[in-house]
């Protein structure tokens, strides 16, 4: 190998290092997906805020179940059950046996963006979305998003909690005042987001802000006391019930697949993995190897066998020697199938043929006269077109008849 092909192969090297290298020391962007998961350390997720939130309860749990098999076939089905998500829906079964559980005396906590509608409707609570608002002063006319940005907690309305971050456009816009307690609110806007509502024995919470309870909000001083202040409503000596079964699915359900996927790197590689593929098929899937010629199978030539013959009869005209050769095929035809002699065409052996084969007597007896004629002629020319075609149909004759 020649210096400059080693030269080349040396920069390639080097710039292939070079690139792992940066690559591996390269800061991780920040994920700021929301995903409010207790296995996610990012701002949006939910890890640190339950590790935090276990200091406040004597007993909590983490269930990836649905509601019915929770409070069904489990012992752990009273006290508190948490739900805090981005969209919370819940099926007629689940909304069921979760109004039960209230009913009966425990507390249900749902802090979400969209909260269902099924729920909505048994609580008697309406719920809206925020959206532009007409702005006017002396210099402009407009229209601006109203945002939720500063909260604040009924039991102490000076403090006001910071949240930017916050996109949730939820806020309960009627309910019944007798069984509803208001619980916090925008600042500036009057605009409710944070109830109880009494059901049965129990209490339903209902929160419009879920990031509030995220890492990112928990863990900082200025705002955490909102996550912390909205909880402790609940009962601090009774299980608390922490639902991660809408997030993340049952336990076992997690696949290599979406292991995969929650890596950009490795998610791209796959990508990639899959396109190359698809050229692959498109451009190298063709046939490679020279076409297999199609061989046509052997003509069937009986049939043409036989028009030779039957051309080869006709013009020699020899119409008597045909005769001949279908009479002899008609007699073997008998001895095979009615066990008759043949030597002898007489009235007896007549009567019998007439008696096994059903046929007209009239036409055995002519076909009989015929062949025995034929057997007395001692010319090879005396039979005429006509005659053998007389012959030819008394011999049809007894073939469909005799079968």
């Amino acid at each position: 190998m020649k210096l400059k092909e080693w030269i080349y192969i040396g920069i390639i090297v080097i710039a292939f290092a070079f690139l792992v290298i940066s690559e591996y020391n390269k800061k991780e962007p920040i994920d700021w997906s929301i995903t409010l998961s207790n296995k996610e350390k990012q701002p949006f997720g939910a890890y640190a805020s339950l590790e935090l939130f276990k200091d406040m309860f004597n007993e909590v749990t983490v269930t990836r179940v649905p509601i019915y098999n929770q409070l069904t076939e489990t012992s752990q089905n009273t006290g508190s059950y948490v739900f805090i998500e981005q969209n919370y829906s819940i099926s007629k079964l689940d909304l069921d046996y979760l109004l039960d559980f209230v009913y009966e005396g425990n507390n249900v906590f749902i802090a979400a963006e969209y909260i269902s509608q099924n729920l909505l409707d048994s609580l008697k609570v309406e719920a809206k979305q925020l959206s532009f608002v007409e702005v006017s002063d002396s210099s402009k006319v407009g229209v601006d998003m109203v945002g939720k940005n500063k909260l604040f907690l009924t039991n102490d309305k000076s403090k006001l909690y910071d949240m930017p971050k916050n996109r949730s456009l939820l806020y309960f816009s009627k309910f019944d005042v007798l069984d509803t307690k208001t619980l916090g609110m925008v600042e500036g806007q009057d605009l409710i987001d944070f109830i109880r509502v009494e059901y049965g024995d129990g209490y339903f919470y209902l929160n419009a802000n879920p990031v509030a309870f995220s890492n990112y909000y928990v863990l900082n001083k200025q705002t955490n006391e909102y996550a912390f202040t909205a909880l402790s409503y609940l009962p601090k000596n009774e299980l608390l019930i922490w639902d991660e079964y809408d997030k993340q699915g049952r336990i076992g359900e997690t696949s290599s697949l979406r292991g995969i996927l929650s890596y950009p790197a490795l998610r791209w590689a796959l990508y990639l993995a899959l396109i190359g593929i698809i050229i692959f098929v498109i451009f190298e899937g063709k046939r490679r190897q020279r076409i297999i010629p199609i061989i046509k199978p052997l003509p069937n030539q009986t049939l043409d066998f036989v028009k030779v013959i039957g051309n080869l009869y006709f013009n020699k005209r020899n119409n008597t020697d045909i005769a001949i050769k279908r009479s002899t095929y008609l007699l073997e035809f008998i001895r095979n199938r009615y066990y008759e002699q043949t030597n002898v065409l007489d009235d007896e052996f007549i009567q019998r043929i007439i008696e096994k084969t059903g046929c007209e007597p009239t036409l055995v007896k002519q076909l009989m006269v015929a062949i025995i004629k034929l057997k007395e002629q001692d010319n090879r020319d005396w039979m005429s077109d006509g005659d053998l075609s007389k012959l030819n149909n008394l011999i049809e004759g007894f073939y469909a008849t005799a079968g």
